[in-house]
């Protein structure tokens, strides 16, 4: 990047970074320091480097973005604004109750074929030691979706542990999630998975779903036995 490409980005920041203290100091709360090191990296990547369109908020091909700095919040929301995805007006109301939440709404809503074909994966699901979810799945989906569907099983009573399964040309890919004493790390780590206790995943190279189910159902039983 040139240096006449980087003076408007640096302005940019600085005008993202007024915005974040107006919007704090107007809410009397929040952590600006938080937002205001960060300027830079997310002027950068929504006004630069991410293909995202408020106009088509739902573009299959959209890059995400997943901030995990729950402190900058107030500069994502700044950025959101200033690409057009709400009005910055809006940013008035920024950690104030009686904000209007029907343009949020709008926004997160779901397509329809995305939504029945995530119930479909979620009917399919077999329950297993009374407490876990298994959806073997026998054609492809997306990774999103598989991703959701285990998570939307955790929401069902009793249900402490999912694990999604479907095939990807010449791989089984497995999808789990955990809120209970399973650790799904664990139990996918034989299969050659990882991740986190509750969050984990495994991309099985030259197999079928019947033969990862079963290695999978292995697994679930040593980790329970031992």
């Amino acid at each position: 990047m040139t240096n006449a490409e980087k003076l408007p980005l640096a302005k940019h920041a600085c005008h993202i970074r007024m915005g974040v203290i107006e919007g704090t100091h107007s809410a009397k709360c929040g952590h600006p320091g938080g937002s205001l090191d960060i300027a830079e990296v997310l002027s950068y990547l929504y006004f630069v480097e991410m293909n995202v369109d408020p106009k088509a908020p739902k573009d299959p091909d959209r890059d995400r973005l997943v901030l995990s700095k729950g402190h900058a919040a107030p500069m994502l929301y700044r950025n959101l604004a200033e690409k057009g995805f709400f009005p910055v007006e809006e940013m008035s109301t920024l950690r104030r109750m009686g904000a209007d939440p029907t343009e949020v709404k709008l926004l997160l809503q779901n397509d329809f074929q995305d939504t029945m074909a995530k119930y479909q994966i979620i009917k399919s699901a077999r329950l297993y030691r009374q407490e876990i979810a298994i959806a073997a799945l026998n054609s492809t989906t997306s990774r999103i979706l598989a991703a959701q569907a285990a998570d939307e099983l955790l929401n069902i009573s009793g249900i402490t542990a999912s694990f999604v399964l479907y095939p990807d040309g010449d791989m089984v890919i497995v999808s789990a999630r955990s809120i209970g004493s399973a650790n799904v790390q664990m139990i996918l780590e034989p299969l050659g998975g990882g991740g986190n206790a509750a969050t984990a995943g495994a991309q099985i190279k030259n197999a079928n779903v019947k033969d990862v189910l079963d290695q999978l159902i292995d697994s679930i039983d040593k980790f329970y036995e031992e």
